[in-house]
């Protein structure tokens, strides 16, 4: 290994770290503290995924299962979030639904890889840290999606399925 990417790795290992205590405390943070912002090719995905492309989150996606840093931005987790605010369509035959329903499927998908991340760094293990808050607050909006996507039938919801066994 060379000395560069040696120094490269130290440093992507400690913007981990710090990341990582950043997500486990939040309200530890100050306003003084300097703002850690993702890369900027990330954060122009981050910023098209919000506006609606699809392309782009399921680009982010990929990145976040390849950079375990990327799932402690909370920019990053605001996104994914903003689409399962809304509730979903009230029927699988809505009409202009199917990129919200695209975007709010793949959003699930970024929340669950970021979830990976978080438990195994110890963050959601910590009453309070950044991810679980965000999960707890949105549980409901999360259910109801998981519901449509997951459990819609045609015509009903099947709910026979035993997701415990």
């Amino acid at each position: 290994m060379s000395v560069d990417s040696a120094s490269h790795s130290d440093l992507h290992r400690d913007l981990l770290q710090t990341l990582i205590l950043r997500a486990k405390f939040p309200s530890r943070i100050h306003e003084d503290h300097p703002q850690l912002k993702p890369p900027f090719e990330i954060e122009e995905l981050a910023t098209n995924a919000d506006n609606g492309s699809i392309k782009d989150l399921r680009t982010l996606a990929a990145s976040l299962q390849t950079d375990a840093t990327l799932s402690h931005y909370p920019e990053i987790l605001d996104i994914l979030f903003r689409h399962v605010e809304a509730s979903p369509p009230p029927s699988v035959n809505a009409a202009n639904t199917n990129d919200d329903v695209e975007l709010a499927e793949a959003s699930l998908h970024c929340i669950f890889m970021a979830m990976q991340c978080h438990v195994s760094s110890g963050c959601m293990q910590v009453e309070g840290s950044l991810l679980a808050s965000k999960v707890l607050l949105s549980w409901p909006m999360l259910w109801e999606w998981m519901k449509y996507l997951y459990y819609w039938t045609g015509n009903d919801f099947d709910f026979s399925f035993d997701a415990e066994s």
